[in-house]
């Protein structure tokens, strides 16, 4: 089953104190460096939203930390 947790959505300002940078950079990355930053949703009515899934975030960093 899905959990709430698992649907909860983080906006660029959530997600750049999550990752200790500012608002522009996430929003510069997210568009010009997509792969230096957790996937996005992608949606047909929003397809460049910068809205992030946390439990999404949380795996990019785990994975993150494993490679480290």
């Amino acid at each position: 089953t899905i959990t709430p947790y698992q649907l909860q959505t983080i906006g660029p300002e959530e997600l750049a104190a999550i990752l200790k940078k500012s608002v522009a950079t996430i929003r510069r990355n997210a568009t010009r460096s997509p792969h230096t930053m957790p996937p996005r949703i992608q949606t047909q009515s929003k397809k460049n939203a910068y809205v992030w899934r946390l439990a999404t975030v949380q795996a990019w960093l785990e994975e993150k930390e494993m490679v480290s």
